[in-house]
C-alpha cells in the first residue's frame, strides 16, 4: 500500500536532487533582488517617509511582503514615485519568483518520466 507514495517521494527527492543548483540560483537571485530594491526604495523614501522606511532591513521587508502579495504590505507604502514604481517590480517579480521554480521543477519531472519510461523500454523483452 506504501508503495505508491514512497515512489512519489523517491521521484520528488530525484527531482529537486537533479534541479537542486537551478533552484538556488533562483534563490540567489531572489535575494539579489530583495536586496537592491530594499535598498533603493530605502534611498528614494527614507526622507518622505521615515517611519514607514527608517532602514534597509526594513525596506527590504516591505518588499518581500510586496513580492508576495499585490497588497503588500498595509503598514506602510511608498509616497515617490520612485517607490511607486519598484512596488509595481517587486510585485512583477513576486509572479515570477513563483513560476521560475515551478517551470524548473516541471521541467524535472518530465526529465525524470523520461529517464524511467526509457529504462522500463530498455527492459522490455522485443
Amino acid at each position: 500500500r506504501l508503495e505508491g507514495p514512497i515512489r512519489a517521494f523517491r521521484t520528488l527527492r530525484q527531482v529537486l536532487t537533479n534541479k537542486a543548483q537551478d533552484l538556488l540560483v533562483t534563490v540567489f537571485g531572489a535575494g539579489l533582488f530583495i536586496l537592491l530594491l530594499g535598498t533603493f526604495v530605502y534611498s528614494v523614501e527614507a526622507l518622505d517617509s521615515p517611519e514607514v522606511f527608517p532602514d534597509i532591513p526594513s525596506a527590504m521587508w516591505w518588499c518581500v511582503n510586496s513580492m508576495q502579495s499585490v497588497a503588500g504590505y498595509q503598514d506602510g507604502y511608498p509616497k515617490t514615485s520612485a517607490g511607486k514604481a519598484a512596488g509595481s517590480i517587486c510585485a512583477v517579480i513576486g509572479v515570477g519568483l513563483v513560476a521560475v521554480p515551478a517551470g524548473i521543477i516541471g521541467a524535472g519531472f518530465l526529465e525524470v518520466h523520461s529517464q524511467l519510461e526509457a529504462s522500463q523500454d530498455h527492459h522490455r523483452p522485443f
